[in-house]
């Protein structure tokens, strides 16, 4: 594109009106800042599996809480995004399988409920990269689970209820993203999806796994630059 402009500036400065044409790229430079986009940065994300890990208050003991997690067949073929603006997300995808298989919840199945999720990252780190998202709260409620009576009263009755915190992750020279988890609450014995969604937050300031694409109104500036440098030394040759 460069070459292209000072191609054009030479020939322009031989025979044709220098003014008219310094207005018309003036003119090609204003469009550009109304109507160009911001340098975009392509960043991939790539996710190759994922696990759960739950802490030991799980099982199917008397003072267990019956509660099975599964990612088998979620991770067949890796998670590929690509996210080029800040706050652009990605859509839901479906991390793995909870199950409530527990049919009463004493007080003694209440305790050491907490879970973590990996994430194993190729992109965008050097290598291969465990991430963790851990349960900011999971609630087992006491009673008998697939009690629907309740459900006359209050359509939303809960039995188990998982709360997830976001997790912030640093890529780059300045890039950072987030992992979001869905919160799940079960009213019944049930298997729920666990899904979760990534965040760029912020880009990273060499494009980190991305491309840098110039933006338009740059090119056109710097073609007017020429045009103007062009111009005086005609100017100047005429004295």
């Amino acid at each position: 594109m460069i070459a292209a402009l000072t191609t054009f500036v030479a020939f322009s400065i031989k025979g044709a009106n220098v003014k008219k044409m310094i207005k018309a790229l003036a003119a090609t430079a204003v469009a550009g800042c109304m109507f160009a986009a911001p340098a975009a940065n392509a960043i991939t994300f790539t996710i190759t599996g994922g696990s759960f890990a739950a802490e030991n208050g799980y099982g199917t003991g008397n003072n267990d809480l019956d509660v099975t997690f599964s990612t088998a067949g979620y991770w067949n073929t890796s998670k590929v995004f690509n996210l080029t603006t800040v706050n652009q997300q990605t859509s839901l995808f479906n991390f793995g399988l909870i199950t409530l298989r527990e049919d009463n919840i004493s007080q003694s199945e209440t305790g050491s409920l907490g879970i973590t999720a990996t994430f194993n990252f190729t992109n965008p780190f050097a290598t291969s990269t465990p991430l963790t998202v851990t349960t900011s709260g999971v609630i087992a409620y006491t009673g008998p689970v697939n009690d629907c009576f309740l459900c006359i009263f209050n359509p939303d009755a809960v039995d188990y209820k998982i709360d997830w915190a976001p997790s912030t992750v640093d890529f780059g020279a300045g890039g950072k993203f987030r992992i979001d988890m869905t919160d799940l609450s079960f009213n019944q014995q049930e298997s729920l999806t666990q899904t979760a969604r990534l965040t760029l937050l912020a880009l990273p300031s060499e494009g980190g796994n991305g491309t840098a694409v110039p933006e338009p109104t740059t090119v056109a500036l710097l073609g007017l630059g020429l045009l103007g440098f062009a111009a005086s030394r005609r100017k100047a040759a005429k004295k």
